[in-house]
């Protein structure tokens, strides 16, 4: 099971051995339009502070955009109950399609080594942004 789950800019977690049901957690966010948004950055240890890789894959493109999922190591300390370990992990970028303004929406799905899911849907309010993409 996930130690702790924040919505929207992280799920940084220590996996115990307790079972966690299938579950969808939802968030709302704003993003401009045609420019990268993070809507979460996802990663894990075990208890012991061994990292715990996630698999983590998109679900439900949006309608009007695109959603990637890029991998990395966070800095040391992203997790308080282990502040030397540089923990893997994914970020979800969403974009969405240039001149686009509206309501979109994904759903992502994350696993943990231990086969526990968490689904997380995201509604993105996006509007007309001042700055052309590059």
């Amino acid at each position: 099971m996930f130690g702790r789950i924040v919505m929207a800019a992280t799920l940084l977690a220590v996996s115990s051995s307790a079972v966690m049901a299938e579950a969808v957690s939802k968030k709302s966010l704003r993003a401009l339009s045609g420019m990268d948004r993070r809507l979460a950055l996802l990663g894990a240890a075990e208890a012991g502070c061994k990292p715990s890789p996630l698999k983590v894959s998109v679900v439900t493109q949006p309608s009007n955009g695109s959603v990637e999922v890029k991998k990395g190591l966070s800095k040391p300390g992203a997790l308080s109950e282990c502040p030397a370990l540089r923990v893997l992990v994914e970020a979800v970028i969403y974009r969405s399609n240039a001149g686009y303004s509206g309501t979109d929406r994904t759903v992502v799905r994350v696993e943990d080594p231990r086969g526990n899911v968490q689904l997380m849907q995201f509604d993105i309010d996006v509007k007309a942004s001042d700055t052309a993409p590059m």
